[in-house]
């Protein structure tokens, strides 16, 4: 099955983004990615996980309308309360689609109940991959000004 991912916008926000952010996102979603399987191959009956990272989206320094996430999405504008990020197609999945997984700026977390679905662990395991990808994509910081 192929999956859509938003790569001429990924590609965009990566361009303006420092290159250490590139870091940070593959840092971050390496240990969600790590921590999820985990919990998906050690889940019980009655029992909630939740893995929380320090590491948080280093894009979410500003508010929302000047977030590189909304200026370089081609609109020009966010929906209140909701960033343009979380709207971005990572094999097919998107953030406000995933409901194993919450980002904020400063940190992270992967949450899973003992009845989460094999769909559900599946689709987050898709978005984190892809985002660790983007990560490693070289177009980081070739657009960036200080």
């Amino acid at each position: 099955m192929k999956y859509n991912t938003d790569w001429d916008w990924l590609k965009r926000v990566a361009e303006h983004s420092p290159k250490s952010f590139a870091t940070k996102i593959r840092k971050r979603n390496t240990a969600l990615l790590h921590a999820l399987d985990r919990m998906w191959t050690t889940r019980k009956k009655n029992y909630h996980q939740t893995f929380k990272g320090r590491v948080g989206c280093p894009h979410c320094n500003r508010f929302c309308d000047e977030c590189l996430w909304t200026q370089h999405h081609g609109f020009g504008y966010y929906v209140r309360y909701q960033s343009a990020c979380v709207n971005a197609k990572f094999n097919s999945e998107s953030l406000c689609t995933i409901p194993c997984l919450d980002y904020n700026p400063r940190d992270e977390e992967v949450h899973m109940y003992w009845n989460t679905s094999i769909k559900d662990y599946q689709r987050t395991r898709r978005f984190l991959k892809a985002h660790i990808e983007w990560a490693n994509k070289p177009w980081w910081g070739t657009k960036h000004q200080k």
